[in-house]
């Protein structure tokens, strides 16, 4: 009787990497499902996604993603996930985003970067990206994928909703 080694896809991040922090922070909050359109820049967090359990509804675009997450947010009253694609996919994810602001839903939005040989040549406008946390309307510098280490610290604060 022989021995084998379970086989592990290649292509799932692993769980040390920062879509496996994102995938194990998503699932430990009981994300059930993310709602995303299909992306180079997000694939290892979507593959990731799956390999956690979590449910991916794809959508044709990323505002129908971001306002599904709200919806589900208000209807569930738990945490929203959009998942949408780098640089101009954030741009298209702005309105369901300010929607979900103005409407004070628990919404994440989650987004893909370019890949570190495209790093500060202009790829997918990636020198500013949107301000992803309701709330917070501030432009942040692509470099979050740096500070992996502190999103589980940022993440312990607890959800809640402020009508």
């Amino acid at each position: 009787m022989s021995h084998s080694t379970p086989q592990v896809n290649p292509r799932i991040s692993s769980a040390g990497s920062a879509a496996g922090v994102a995938g194990s922070f998503l699932k430990a909050r009981g994300v059930d499902r993310i709602f995303a359109l299909c992306g180079g820049h997000i694939m290892p967090l979507w593959m990731r996604a799956d390999a956690e359990g979590i449910r991916i509804v794809d959508v044709r675009d990323e505002r129908a993603a971001v306002h599904m997450a709200q919806a589900h947010a208000e209807l569930t009253g738990g945490l929203g996930v959009a998942l949408v694609t780098a640089g101009p996919g954030v741009t298209n994810a702005m309105t369901g985003i300010a929607n979900a602001h103005v409407s004070r839903a628990p919404v994440l939005v989650l987004s893909g970067v370019v890949p570190r040989p495209q790093e500060n040549r202009g790829g997918l406008q990636a020198p500013l990206v949107g301000a992803a946390a309701a709330g917070d309307h501030r432009p942040r510098r692509e470099g979050s994928r740096r500070r992996v280490a502190a999103v589980p610290r940022q993440a312990r604060r607890p959800l809640s909703r402020h009508r």
